[in-house]
């Protein structure tokens, strides 16, 4: 090492050895120059008084509540199905919608910090081609559709007699995870943003969590590195909280409401203006696409008011006598899926974001297999039963704390849905 290295490593050792983490040391020795410098540079990333912290209140304190408790459908004066929108408010809500979109006052942000490795590609899963015959990535698709609805929100204000040319004025958000960041920037840059302006297009990181035994000792993925990954999408909090870069364009470009979304599912109608007409009609400080279950029992979270509040329960957490559960005209009581896109104001987001109670209490603790490194062998094994705890973060658990009206509007499941999960099926 050289000296300032030198100095860094006996300062962050002293520090891991201080908070009971010394142990992540024990092959450092060893390290190469190299693997030393890499090493050093993950530990300076890792919040060790903000860990203990969450793993004393989420792990160690967190109630387990009874999950079936005050469950019941949603009111249904709150949900907005296609089928009962008459045309006039249609027509109200698009145009409401987009005089915002010509104006910039909403943003558009993509939750892309997973890889493509369940559909076979070592890539970021937003560079994946789909298999289309122009072989777009899906990067490419949401960026063309961005670019798409603006110009048609400017045509749609056109035909009502306003002087609105076509610009590009909203901004795109695009979270990244520390496992994907500089590849999917680097994607960007060689295919010029797909045609996003530079200033119009915002890159932010969401933060990482390690990986810790049940007693809360971090672990290791290998000899040289700490296990660490990205901590849900609900990372968007952390991000707001302290992320100076997103934080100043959210402000400067006077965005009011972000639309958020999976970068998975490419049928999205990003920006939709009859989704951002509802919410300015009607002063919502949330608004969520759903789509209608397929059958009773179909594998999706699914949107119920818990506590009297509008939550997303998972299926397994709803039952199947209440999944098949009907109305007098058999319609489903419990039928709104969650389709990962929520349309919500950004003084809600702030607000969220300034109690660090509430979002302690988002966390989901989610427990493991972790591979352990071997010493014998030289390799990570994974073991037969759980050893592991993993902090996760879910944007749908803010629902729950959002202080003000939060509707309901459908997606047509054939026209909106079709999240790329795998590379067959």
């Amino acid at each position: 090492f050289e000296m300032e290295s030198a100095e860094d490593y006996s300062a962050i050792r002293q520090r891991f050895e201080d908070k009971g983490q010394g142990h992540v040391f024990k092959y450092f020795d060893d390290y190469s120059e190299e693997e030393k410098t890499a090493f050093i540079e993950q530990c300076k990333e890792i919040d060790l008084d903000e860990f203990e912290r969450l793993y004393q209140e989420v792990c160690l304190n967190q109630t387990k509540v009874d999950e079936h408790d005050g469950i019941e459908p949603i009111d249904k004066d709150l949900i907005h199905s296609f089928s009962t929108i008459d045309k006039e408010t249609k027509q109200k809500w698009t145009f409401t919608g987009a005089q915002q979109i010509v104006k910039g006052t909403v943003a558009l942000m993509v939750f892309a910090g997973g890889m493509g490795t369940r559909l076979g590609s070592s890539d970021p899963k937003g560079m994946y081609d789909i298999g289309l015959p122009s072989h777009k990535s899906i990067f490419q698709i949401i960026c063309e559709k961005f670019l798409r609805v603006q110009s048609y929100a400017a045509e749609i204000c056109q035909r009502a007699g306003m002087n609105c040319a076509a610009r590009f004025r909203c901004v795109l958000y695009i979270m990244t995870s520390g496992v994907n960041d500089k590849a999917t920037r680097d994607f960007f840059a060689q295919n010029e943003n797909f045609g996003v302006p530079e200033d119009r297009l915002v890159f932010f990181k969401q933060a990482s969590l390690p990986t810790f035994s049940f007693d809360g000792k971090l672990m290791m993925e290998d000899r040289t590195k700490i296990a660490i990954g990205p901590n849900g999408n609900g990372a968007l909090f952390e991000a707001l909280r302290s992320d100076q870069v997103l934080k100043n364009s959210i402000s400067e470009n006077k965005v009011e409401y972000i639309h958020l979304v999976g970068v998975d599912n490419i049928l999205n109608k990003f920006l939709d203006p009859i989704q951002i007409g509802l919410a300015y009609t009607k002063g919502l400080k949330g608004c969520s696409k759903f789509s209608q279950k397929m059958y009773p029992e179909e594998p999706i979270g699914i949107f119920v008011k818990k506590g009297g509040k509008i939550d997303i329960i998972e299926y397994t957490e709803l039952g199947e006598d209440m999944a098949k559960q009907t109305y007098e005209d058999g319609t489903l009581k419990y039928n709104q899926g969650n389709i990962i896109n929520f349309l919500l104001h950004v003084e809600t987001l702030n607000d969220l974001v300034s109690k660090a109670d509430i979002l302690n209490s988002l966390y989901h603790k989610a427990i493991k297999k972790m591979p352990v490194y071997n010493e014998k062998t030289g390799t990570s094994e994974k073991p037969d039963k759980e050893n592991s705890y993993k902090l996760e973060l879910y944007i749908h658990s803010f629902l729950p704390y959002v202080e003000g009206s939060y509707e309901l509007i459908e997606g047509i499941r054939s026209e909106e849905f079709c999240p790329i999960k795998n590379k067959e099926g």
